[in-house]
């Protein structure tokens, strides 16, 4: 019998933990400023609101310049990530790109974008704010955000590619 009250209460503290800590996060959505690499600072709830508002789904990209410089497969996902953005997401209205880089050498990211000739914003998080609020532990990860605020996909937790994702 105490071997189940031991088990139910450490359920218990679990359970209340991540309540905690989920109400942290909503409340701290609203303090959460993300730079731009061109030095522009938005909060970050204002970028999201903005595509609920236009009913858009907001494709998060989180990459890195030298894990994409020393990883292939990464290198050509996120060229593949760029021309798609270029050929068929700008002309969606339904679409909204933001990548968001890790590093912490604003040149490093400078660079790499112009040897590739790559093409999209960036966001710089190099202190892994918005990693942390997001819930993302792995770069590269991408995640989809609906037109309710809501995370739909995160490429950590499925097999699914994103284009079979957006594209069922």
């Amino acid at each position: 019998m105490d071997k189940l009250r031991f088990i139910f209460l450490k359920l218990m503290l679990v359970f209340i933990f991540n309540n905690q800590v989920a109400a942290q996060n909503n409340t701290t959505l609203h303090n959460i400023d993300v730079t731009f690499l061109s030095g522009e600072t938005f909060a970050w709830n204002e970028l999201i609101t903005s595509n609920t508002a236009a009913q858009k789904l907001t494709v998060v990209k989180f990459w890195s310049a030298w894990t994409a410089t020393h990883c292939q497969p990464c290198n050509l996902k996120l060229k593949h990530l760029a021309n798609k953005n270029e050929q068929e997401w700008k002309k969606n209205p339904n679409i909204e790109l933001l990548t968001v880089c890790v590093d912490k050498v604003l040149n490093h990211i400078q660079l790499y974008l112009d040897e590739r000739q790559l093409d999209f914003e960036v966001i710089v998080d190099s202190e892994a704010t918005l990693q942390k609020y997001l819930g993302v532990h792995a770069v590269p990860s991408v995640l989809v955000i609906d037109q309710t605020g809501t995370i739909v996909y995160n490429s950590a937790n499925t097999s699914l590619s994103l284009e079979s994702f957006l594209n069922p």
